[in-house]
């Protein structure tokens, strides 16, 4: 069914607010919880643990608070990395840094800065690697300035020897953006090309150009599963080795450059979450639709204990589970706040016809309220509500429901209104599962209802 468009075409929906496409129709998204409150500038997952921006410090949550970690004058990039440590053990550890601040890392104990034993021929040991970019593969953390990479010692990353650096040129000043792992290959992004470096050492590291005059808008707006990667460059949002963009019907959000975007890709490979000029969109990437979330505010997406979500100037928010209601960090909760509406559409390509009405098909495991309303020649018709589903003593956003076997229902609206043109809304507040939308035109020599 439906599907968000910016540009008019009949079938797709101009409004899709707090849905998301189903292989059956399309629903309202799961509740989220707000697990962190006030303004946050970048966010990250660390195990168990968020690490964020904040205020110009930087914070760790692990599920009971929050501890400062200090000030950080600058924004970030970061990677995770497990650090072999004495007696052949692992460490887990997130590395961060920018060009303006010396790499430096968090682990259970608190954060530390990154050292280098590789010395110069006095005896000094190198400066480590600034980071513009970071990331992890084959064993190494890699940093990136302007268009060089280096990375460390395979499995130590207190080891920088500064022939370890590897420089993409394209014979016209460009700087990396962004880097990935993707299968085999480290992909590299700039703001003009796409590479891709292959090999297992400093000693057979090949360079692969796989784009040239398409790159990445910012630095995050490229992202992977391990084995597909999307990004979004001036040109549109692409899958990695197509040469036609995900969809164009979307175009119009793209057209002007969003050096903030951010992009994610669940670990199971089915949901894109795209951020661009403020608008959180919802790609499902097997049934090719798209959804949007309404996420005021938000600078970016993130991906935590298997469950996706944002953070912003309204702290950070995590989808929970089906039915579940919105819940804020002090524990109010309300319903979800969806919306539909679809392009206008003529059903009588000879002049006017007669909307007896519209028949909602829906799934229902809790209480909702589910309007409707069309407007016909540019005017509206009363909006009609009704109640669907039953209770269910619904009240944590963890969405712990018992008895929860969809209830599938049928909702007659009666219009009995004309016109040329047609555009039906639906609203709803709280759990919506649409199936179908069906109107009832007549025209034509057809028998008429009666009005």
């Amino acid at each position: 069914m439906s599907s968000l468009s910016l540009v008019p075409r009949v079938g797709l929906a101009r409004c899709m607010d707090n849905l998301l496409p189903q292989p059956t129709g399309f629903a309202s998204r799961p509740g989220a919880a707000q697990v962190i409150a006030g303004s946050v500038e970048q966010c990250w997952s660390f195990g168990g643990s968020l690490v964020f921006v904040r205020g110009g410090h930087l914070w760790r949550w692990d599920g009971f608070g929050e501890a400062d970690l200090g000030a950080v004058p600058a924004a970030l990039a970061a990677t995770g990395f497990d650090a072999l440590t004495a007696n052949a053990r692992r460490e887990s550890r997130l590395y961060l840094g920018a060009l303006g601040v010396p790499l430096f890392y968090l682990d259970d104990a608190g954060r530390h800065p990154a050292t280098n034993s590789v010395l110069d021929a006095a005896g000094v040991p190198y400066p480590v690697p600034r980071a513009g970019v970071l990331t992890t593969f084959r064993g190494r953390v890699w940093t990136a300035d302007g268009n060089r990479l280096h990375h460390c010692e395979f499995d130590s990353a207190g080891a920088w020897d500064p022939l370890y650096t590897v420089e993409l040129q394209t014979g016209r000043p460009d700087a990396i953006r962004a880097a990935l792992p993707v299968g085999e290959a480290l992909v590299v992004a700039l703001g003009r090309s796409i590479w891709s470096i292959t090999g297992d050492s400093q000693y057979n590291w090949q360079r692969s150009l796989l784009l040239d005059g398409r790159g990445v808008v910012g630095p995050q707006a490229l992202t992977s599963d391990g084995a597909r990667a999307f990004y979004l460059s001036a040109a549109g949002l692409y899958q990695l080795g197509e040469s036609d963009p995900v969809t164009d019907t979307l175009d119009e959000l793209w057209r002007v450059p969003d050096p903030l975007a951010s992009l994610l890709l669940d670990p199971s490979g089915r949901w894109l979450l795209v951020l661009v000029h403020g608008r959180l969109l919802a790609w499902d990437t097997r049934q090719q639709r798209c959804g949007e979330i309404i996420a005021p505010q938000a600078r970016g997406v993130i991906a935590h204990a298997n469950r996706l979500g944002w953070y912003g100037r309204d702290g950070v928010w995590l989808l929970g589970d089906e039915d579940a209601p919105d819940v804020q960090a002090d524990g109010r909760s309300l319903p979800v706040v969806s919306r539909y509406e679809g392009w206008d559409e003529a059903p009588n390509p000879l002049g006017r016809a007669v909307l007896a009405r519209s028949t909602l098909a829906v799934m229902a495991s809790t209480t909702a309220q589910v309007s409707y309303a069309v407007q016909i020649d540019g005017v509206d018709s009363p909006v009609q509500t009704r109640t669907i589903g039953r209770s269910t003593g619904l009240h944590t956003w963890r969405g712990d429901l018992p008895d929860t076997a969809p209830v599938s229902q049928t909702i007659e609206f009666p219009v009995h209104r004309a016109g040329t043109q047609f555009r039906h809304r639906l609203a709803g507040a709280g759990p919506l599962d649409v199936r179908g939308l069906a109107p009832r035109y007549q025209f034509g020599p057809e028998p008429k209802e009666d009005v």
